[in-house]
């Protein structure tokens, strides 16, 4: 068995919690309240700020390449699945989002629509 595996039987009670959260399960959804996401996003980004400072600290005092390029290749896979994440579900708020300014009927005319 793999060490995923076995982390997510081990702590199946915790994953559970955090794959059917209430958060997750609205961005999937696609009703999502546009605020919150607002606010997860900016959150997220100065996240991935300080962990992109921290991976490139880790990465100049590593012992020898092999390490290095380890936890280049770390981040970059983080980001990578952060990303398709954040795609897949964005859809789904962008959605709604459009439907929320149809039903008001307020106008785009092509503006940038920011939230």
């Amino acid at each position: 068995m793999s060490v995923t595996a076995d982390l997510k039987i081990k702590y199946s009670s915790l994953w559970s919690d955090m794959t059917n959260h209430a958060f997750v399960n609205e961005m999937g959804m696609g009703t999502l309240d546009p605020e919150k996401f607002r606010r997860y996003f900016l959150q997220d980004y100065v996240f991935v700020n300080d962990l992109v400072v921290l991976t490139a600290n880790a990465i100049s005092k590593a012992p020898d390449i092999k390490s290095a390029l380890f936890l280049t290749i770390s981040l970059q896979v983080s980001q990578i699945q952060k990303m398709i994440f954040l795609l897949v579900h964005l859809r789904n708020l962008v959605r709604t989002i459009m439907n929320t300014v149809q039903s008001v009927r307020l106008p785009l005319r092509g503006h940038l629509v920011i939230f």
